[in-house]
């Protein structure tokens, strides 16, 4: 599968790509940008009403749990390594509404804006 083809289907699922983007607790001003941890490429999890992917390319995609499930056989086919990684914004910290926002239009806003590869 393609990069853009799994991006399609995650986005397809109801995810939104989120990492380079930096995370926020209500009250607190110290600021977390959401990376993913090279021995969570190619898994999944879930946590507190979210589910996380994090692609073989490094990517992170978070969805809500609410609404209609993921396809049948979704997590099987996009991450081969199955289950296990840390799932962001499910801990009471979320990015900026902007910036997720426009990674729903764009995943790739905040990389372009920076100029990050």
């Amino acid at each position: 599968m393609t990069k853009e083809e799994m991006r399609e289907l995650l986005r397809e699922n109801g995810f939104v790509r989120v990492d380079g983007l930096a995370t926020y607790r209500p009250g607190d001003n110290e600021e977390s940008v959401i990376v993913a941890d090279e021995s969570h490429l190619g898994r999944w999890d879930y946590n507190n009403g979210i589910y996380a992917v994090v692609t073989t390319g490094g990517e992170v995609w978070i969805r809500a749990a609410e609404g209609a499930k993921p396809s049948s056989g979704f997590f099987e086919t996009v991450t081969p390594n199955r289950s296990g990684c840390f799932v962001p914004c499910s801990n009471g910290e979320w990015p900026a509404a902007y910036q997720l926002l426009a990674r729903v239009a764009d995943p790739d806003y905040v990389t372009k804006a920076l100029n990050v590869a």
